[in-house]
């Protein structure tokens, strides 16, 4: 009896864990699930939630006005050396793969710039970035960010919470625990 309780509870205690993390629409901070504040102004991880939604859809405009200061001029560069279909066709490749942006505690303080970790979700691997935001133009951009690093994933995405079970009436049943 307890062999059979173990893996209901275990899917169970999992089920509230996805549902406390996205949480649908007004989701805990997740690309999928983005995050709205409940104040009228937009926080810092709105903007990078924006900034990988432009990336992916390949809109270099969109993109580029998450950024500020001497880091947007670079990109503007390089989407200027790369054309702007290039760049666009750039962006959209390298954001394909991202599955989704969690938002790692609250944003620390530094001065009048903010800084927040994130963990880019991909179906390989996962990514800690930090990244710092300027409030300019009555928003927070992108004013500079860290390398990637990729961190280990407890869990793969994607991993089966428990073995999908055979149908009910089917040769396999007796398998079923």
């Amino acid at each position: 009896m307890k062999s059979r309780l173990a893996p209901i509870i275990f899917t169970a205690v999992l089920v509230v864990l996805a549902f406390a993390l996205f949480r649908g629409k007004e989701g805990a901070g997740l690309v999928g699930g983005w995050r709205r504040n409940t104040d009228q102004r937009a926080g810092p991880e709105e903007t990078l939630f924006a900034m990988v939604q432009a990336a992916q859809r390949g809109d270099t405009e969109a993109y580029f006005d998450c950024f500020w200061g001497p880091l947007r001029t670079r990109l503007e560069q390089t989407g200027r050396d790369m054309g702007r279909r290039g760049f666009a066709k750039y962006l959209s490749g390298a954001a394909e793969a991202i599955k989704g942006v969690a938002v790692i505690g609250q944003p620390e303080p530094l001065g009048a710039d903010l800084k927040v970790r994130a963990e880019m979700v991909y179906e390989d691997k996962n990514e800690l970035q930090e990244f710092i935001f300027t409030r300019r133009r009555g928003r927070w951009r992108i004013s500079g960010m860290d390398n990637p690093r990729r961190i280990k994933t407890v869990i793969p995405y994607g991993t089966e919470a428990y073995p999908l079970m055979p149908p009910a009436g089917s040769e396999d049943e007796e398998a079923r625990p």
